[in-house]
């Protein structure tokens, strides 16, 4: 079931108030109406997605790039449930990840061929 992301919310108990939604329930935070930003709350960055990208940024013999790639995948699916920010994150971990492959993939194909006289 997808949760609306964290934010305030009208107080269903107070019609004059707002209550604070942290993206799984209901908190005890309330405030009243008078004093709500004209813009709405602005959401987290799902952390997985910040992992992705660092993973990415790091090469170490492309495993780091292919570790950024399938944790970038489950980051986006998790920020198209929860609603989360961080889909740029880790979209560009996906995008670096598969570019980091690149040098892995071609001296695993290319250099035994070159070995063996290719």
């Amino acid at each position: 079931m997808q949760h609306p992301p964290a934010g305030w919310y009208d107080d269903q108990q107070d019609a004059g108030r707002l209550r604070w939604w942290d993206g799984e329930g209901w908190t005890e935070h309330r405030r009243d109406r008078s004093a709500a930003p004209a813009v709405a709350a602005a959401s987290r960055t799902n952390a997985l997605a910040i992992v992705a990208f660092v993973l990415s940024l790091l090469w170490f013999g492309g495993l780091t790039s292919l570790a950024g790639i399938v944790v970038g995948v489950v980051a986006r699916r998790q920020i198209a449930v929860s609603g989360e920010g961080g889909r740029g994150l880790a979209t560009a971990a996906v995008v670096l990840g598969a570019v980091g492959l690149v040098p892995l993939l071609f001296g695993v194909v290319l250099l035994p061929l070159r070995l063996l006289g290719w």
